[in-house]
């Protein structure tokens, strides 16, 4: 049985420009989002997952765990998960103290999400060196991982020294919530197999997350772990409305909206989007990424071959069930996260197509072996 979740970045729909931002209008948008949760728990989503990203449009949840934090007020059966905290941005004792906040008031129902960042532009206004990036990740998740299940506990690091401590609160879910990476380097998806982290994939054709995912597999057994569908999990913008025709109107510009967000969010930038990945992804650690990026800069992808190639599933509730299906048959995923809210899709369109997602498509999900 595969389980169904929501994934929400909370674009700022409107102008992106940082003077054009509305602070009453980004309320009214966070309302909507709540609201939406709180409908998607009803609807019978499994649950649903918030990113972090910083100083662009691209997302207003640069702590996605304040955000989970309100939104367990209003759900009360899905699980709720960060899908990622970049862990190099942040203190991991800190990190630490506040993800077992968050599995308590979420009454032991949060997923932790942890990756190590490769959004180039947080890493130029942040003046963090990107090779950096990788030792700050596993030596800050060493030291969470302690500070979950230890007291009393020393700590010596590159990055972060701790002394004879121990947390409170610690988590309801012992020994720590379920982690998960988000894994699209040859060398992350191997460590996340042999650590035992399930892992997500987005923005990549079938064909490319079904060779990922063998290489998890591949990898998981030579570390002597048994994984399955379920240490897997797809993530696709999804689109539900009566006809293609409506559903189609509905998303292209939004799809677009999206994907002007992205570049300026991930890409190297001076002032305007270039091209010198080569040199931004200059160190060996983010060579996967230089590759990864590549076709984003000055994409000039027509909206039929996003669709085509898996990116968009959008169409009728007849059209996204056997779109959906085919996707995970073709990933061989036991997990489908449904991007539904993004750009500046219409917030209306955004309940209509949930709510007929809920009805049409999530039944057939979940009967999926």
């Amino acid at each position: 049985m595969a389980k169904t979740w929501l994934f929400d970045l909370v674009h700022y729909p409107y102008d992106p420009s940082p003077d054009a931002f509305d602070p009453k209008m980004a309320a009214e948008v966070y309302d909507f989002h709540l609201d939406e949760w709180g409908r998607a728990d009803e609807l019978g989503f499994d649950g649903l997952f918030l990113g972090e990203h910083h100083f662009t449009a691209y997302n207003m949840t640069p702590s996605p765990n304040v955000m989970l934090a309100a939104a367990a007020q209003r759900v009360k059966r899905m699980r709720l998960g960060i899908m990622i905290n970049v862990l190099p941005f942040h203190d991991p004792l800190r990190l630490a103290e506040e993800i077992a906040m968050l599995d308590l008031l979420t009454h032991g129902r949060l997923e932790c999400g942890l990756g190590r960042g490769v959004d180039a532009q947080e890493f130029v206004r942040l003046k963090m060196p990107m090779e950096q990036a990788r030792p700050r990740f596993t030596e800050g998740l060493e030291l969470m991982k302690k500070a979950w299940s230890e007291t009393n506990f020393s700590f010596e690091g590159t990055f972060s020294n701790v002394v004879d401590a121990t947390i409170y609160p610690r988590p309801l879910q012992q020994p720590h919530p379920p982690i998960w990476i988000t894994a699209l380097s040859p060398e992350t998806i191997e460590w996340a197999a042999a650590e035992g982290y399930p892992m997500a994939s987005i923005f990549m054709p079938a064909a490319r997350i079904r060779a990922d995912f063998e290489r998890y597999e591949a990898a998981a057994q030579a570390a002597g772990r048994s994984v399955g569908p379920e240490n897997f999990m797809l993530c696709r913008n999804v689109h539900v409305a009566e006809t293609e025709e409506q559903a189609v109107a509905e998303v292209g510009g939004a799809f677009g909206h999206l994907f002007g967000l992205f570049t300026e969010a991930a890409l190297p930038t001076s002032g305007r989007v270039h091209t010198d990945l080569d040199a931004f992804y200059a160190n060996d650690q983010y060579a996967y990424y230089r590759e990864f990026f590549r076709p984003f800069v000055g994409m000039q992808l027509t909206f039929d071959q996003i669709r085509e190639a898996g990116l968009l599933i959008t169409g009728t509730p007849d059209q996204v069930r056997e779109q959906c299906l085919q996707e995970m048959k073709a990933t061989g995923a036991g997990n489908f996260m449904a991007w539904m809210c993004f750009g500046n899709l219409d917030f209306d369109a955004v309940t209509r197509s949930e709510e007929l997602f809920a009805r049409e498509v999530l039944p057939a999900l979940r009967e999926l072996s």
